[in-house]
């Protein structure tokens, strides 16, 4: 649709036609109808599309043949290809005005359901990442959609903007600048709650609980390709990432598959951890912290040790998130087998939050 030349056939009031594009919005300049993230929904059979020049995602049928496509009949929803629910940014169909816009270059928009259980509570809610919406600072937004439970979207009434008024979640850091990346970027939630974010342009990735606690971080350390010694400074490197999420042990994929872990990808490793992560506790040498707790030997095969000055319970997690055990350690220590266990990295986290990583090798 458009509202500039009406000697045209598409010609009309954009503001009465939001289920479609005006062709005179978003980036007029080049790439204009740039999509960085398509999402199907298998069981609602929709298609998700990212459109960060319009600052919107769109939802359309794919249940639609591509002659029904091309019109505004057919399909299981009886719209062809017209836009069922559209979201971020109400100017571009002209009913709302920049105080309404919730969107900003947004990536990864996706219906959160992939590799969690049943009964999960997150599941069917919409989750992104919203690049530039801050001016300087990203945020991580959580939707619930208005639509029932076959993802039929009811009738948007003449004069109104889609909803919801606001996100449901939104993750900002204390720092509110400490998350922004113009461009890239993405979020997962975990079976265990967490929730998963890629600072795409910064090459950085972590885990951050349902109260903001960030639980571990990666840097990237590839810079144009080439594998950067252990404990360089990575800031202004090109060493971007564009999407990073974590497929649990049962991903079928995976099936048949040597996941015996290789080499490091630093150049010159430590055996230890990055040296640039030693103002960070949680990540420490535990030694160095006497109110800490200690896993050893580390790496270990057979049995290892958990220790507690504070003689808190110890629970340990799978880097999948999943919790292999909870372990009172009310006399300062208590031994463990972790022969049966999967070669990896696991978590032993105490009541006051600290957490220590160990290895179990083959």
């Amino acid at each position: 649709v458009q509202d500039f030349d009406s000697a045209k056939a598409n010609f009309g009031v954009v503001a009465d036609h939001p289920e479609l594009i005006d062709i005179n919005k978003g980036d007029m300049v080049k790439d204009w109808m740039h999509m960085n993230s398509i999402h199907y929904d298998e069981e609602r059979d929709l298609i998700f599309l990212s459109v960060p020049t319009f600052s919107e995602f769109w939802v359309i049928d794919h249940s639609t043949t591509t002659a029904e496509a091309a019109g505004h009949s057919g399909g299981a929803r009886g719209m062809g290809g017209d836009l069922l629910y559209r979201w971020g940014n109400p100017q571009m169909y002209n009913r709302g005005t920049a105080a309404d816009q919730k969107l900003d270059y947004q990536h990864d928009v996706q219906i959160i359901g992939d590799f969690l259980e049943p009964g999960h509570p997150d599941i069917g809610k919409l989750l992104l990442f919203n690049n530039r919406i801050g001016g300087d600072f990203s945020t991580v937004d959580q939707l619930i959609l208005p639509w029932d439970a076959a993802g039929n979207f009811p009738p948007l009434p003449a004069g109104q903007a889609w909803g919801p008024d606001s996100a449901e979640w939104r993750f900002i850091p204390s720092t509110p600048s400490e998350l922004f990346s113009l461009g890239l970027s993405g979020a997962q939630r975990l079976r265990n709650g967490n929730t998963l974010i890629d600072v795409g342009r910064e090459g950085r990735a972590f885990e951050i609980q349902p109260d903001g606690t960030t639980v571990w971080a990666y840097q990237n350390p590839l810079f144009a390709g080439v594998a950067l010694d252990q404990g360089t400074d990575v800031s202004g490197t090109v060493n971007l990432m564009f999407r990073f999420n974590r497929y649990p042990p049962d991903y079928p994929a995976f099936i048949g598959r040597d996941l015996t872990p290789g080499d490091p990808i630093e150049g010159n490793p430590s055996v230890g951890l990055c040296p640039l992560d030693a103002a960070a506790p949680r990540l420490v040498q535990t030694e160095s912290l006497p109110d800490q707790i200690l896993v050893y030997p580390n790496p270990t095969s057979g049995m290892t040790t958990l220790e507690s000055i504070d003689g808190s319970q110890v629970d340990v997690y799978s880097l999948d998130g999943s919790l292999k055990g909870s372990w009172l350690v009310n006399e300062g220590r208590v031994q463990l087998s972790v022969a049966s266990w999967s070669p990896g990295i696991y978590l032993a986290r105490s009541e006051r939050g600290q957490t220590v990583r160990f290895s179990v090798v083959p």
